[in-house]
Order: structure tokens, then C-alpha cells, then sequence
């Protein structure tokens, strides 16, 4: 089992790998960015009972981390079929880029600090 602070150390890198690329990227945005990374056309009703963060909180991370012009191009948003109200989030080819590069420091870290077992 992995230590705390080898966990913690880790959690750093990571973040810090996205601040380096992008220095204007909050510690919110990198959060709904994994979400987006793990599940794929997830809408931001579904990112707030994970992240514990205000749905109003998440729009800003959504514009953020968008794919509009002047924003940092990571995710994209696509109008659901079913529902025009609900826009599914996607990273784009940045985003995963982005996401596989700091995934080996996140690599098995669970919210509780430990790493997962298997």
C-alpha cells in the first residue's frame, strides 16, 4: 500500500503537470476534466454529487476548459439528442493528450489517499 505522502506527492506532480501546460487551469477545472476523462459524455448535472462543488462552479470549469475561442480547448460540448438541453462534455485531442500525460502520477490514487488494490 502506498504511503500518504507518497500519495500526496504524486497528486502534486500531477497538478502540477496541468498548471505547467496551462497556467490559468484551477484545481475545479483538472477535477471535472478527469470526470470527463473517466466517463465520457458525462453532462454537468451528473459531475456534481462526485466533485461536491456547486453546479454554477462547474459551468465555469466547463467554460474553462472548453473548446470556444480564447478558452484553454480541452473539452468539447455536444447537444444531446434526446434532450437539447443537456450537453454531453468530451475531451478533445488536447484534453487526452493533457490526461495521458499526468495519469501515471494518478495512476491508482482513490479519494481517500490510498492506492486502489489489484
Amino acid at each position: 500500500m502506498e504511503s500518504t505522502q507518497t500519495t500526496l506527492q504524486r497528486t502534486i506532480k500531477a497538478l502540477s503537470i496541468f498548471h505547467e501546460i496551462y497556467p490559468t487551469i484551477t484545481v475545479h477545472a483538472v477535477m471535472v476534466l478527469l470526470m470527463v476523462a473517466e466517463r465520457p459524455g458525462i453532462t454537468s448535472k451528473e459531475i456534481e454529487p462526485h466533485l461536491r462543488i456547486t453546479n454554477s462552479a462547474i459551468g465555469r470549469c466547463i467554460q474553462l476548459l472548453s473548446d470556444l475561442p480564447g478558452e484553454l480547448g480541452l473539452i468539447t460540448q455536444r447537444t444531446s439528442l434526446v434532450d437539447r438541453r443537456y450537453k454531453h462534455l468530451h475531451l478533445t485531442p488536447a484534453g487526452e493528450a493533457l490526461v495521458a500525460k499526468a495519469m501515471p502520477y494518478l495512476r491508482g490514487v482513490t479519494k481517500g489517499g490510498n492506492q486502489k488494490e489489484g
